[in-house]
């Protein structure tokens, strides 16, 4: 959640060096004074002023091992006074509804590199996948391009996860549970958390920012049974945002098991995975 936090980083970074000019400032009126009296070089002085306004910026960070309340209370009372402005109100909606995004984008990166790190090493489990509706266009390999085949000196034995990820949209739910419900046959957390309902909620969601600017629609309503009003812009918190993300690690976890699970199983007994 690195990026929802950034207002607070951007904050802290300004304040620090703030903090410093002052303490640079403070330390060329004094020190640098003397040090200058006592003729000492101008490059020297410069130098220690440097060093005593990095020394007492720290201290002002950090005071016994510890964060400094000083900091922490101006870090507060400046992100209130950007809170209250009008338009970081509006630009905040829109920064969530972003974030919203890449919190969803990184279950669609999590899908499409272990399917085709999978499918790549073990392409026999493209077999799983052959009574798919969803897929039964994407697994007829007679509509491989030739120049894809060519890439591959066609040779595609160890790329078949990378064949059918290229050609497969993860944007969408319904695709990713194609794939991953006949990799996770037998594992019932696998299975939950292949069609949990607040990823489905998470995908509504990313679809409606991307296609529709984050403004409920009908379609949204009737799906999410969502309790906004038709045209308001998708709201949510934070905390809503950190819930998504610790779920979204929390399915990938149980997916890794399922599709795991399979594969021993498939060493154990591989008459299993035929027909």
């Amino acid at each position: 959640m690195q990026i929802v936090s950034m207002p607070s980083r951007l904050i802290e970074k300004q304040l620090l060096s703030e903090v410093y000019s002052r303490n640079f400032i403070a330390a060329q009126i004094l020190p640098g004074r003397q040090l200058a009296d006592e003729g000492v070089p101008k490059e020297t002085i410069d130098q220690r002023c440097r060093e005593i306004a990095q020394e007492r910026t720290d201290e002002y960070v950090c005071v016994s091992g510890e964060i400094g309340d000083k900091f922490l209370d101006d870090i507060i009372y400046r992100l209130n006074e950007l809170a209250e402005a009008p338009d970081f109100q509006i630009i905040s909606g829109t920064f969530l509804r972003q974030t919203l995004v890449l919190v969803w984008n990184s279950f669609e990166v999590f899908c499409r590199d272990m399917l085709e790190q999978v499918l790549n090493a073990e392409p026999y489990l493209v077999d799983r996948l052959r009574n798919s509706i969803e897929l039964k266009k994407l697994l007829d390999l007679k509509n491989i391009p030739l120049e894809t085949l060519q890439s591959f000196d066609f040779n595609v034995s160890n790329k078949m996860g990378t064949i059918l990820i290229e050609r497969s949209d993860f944007s969408q739910l319904h695709v990713a549970q194609a794939f991953l419900a006949p990799l996770t046959t037998g594992d019932e957390d696998a299975s939950k958390a292949i069609f949990d309902d607040q990823l489905y909620y998470l995908n509504r969601c990313r679809n409606l920012v991307v296609h529709r600017r984050g403004i409920v629609d009908a379609k949204f309503k009737r799906t999410t049974k969502c309790n906004q009003e038709i045209g308001e812009e998708l709201d949510f918190s934070v905390l809503q945002l950190e819930m998504h993300a610790r779920n979204i690690a929390k399915i990938c976890n149980s997916i890794v098991k399922g599709v795991s699970k399979s594969l021993e199983d498939y060493r154990r007994v591989p008459q299993a995975y035929c027909g």
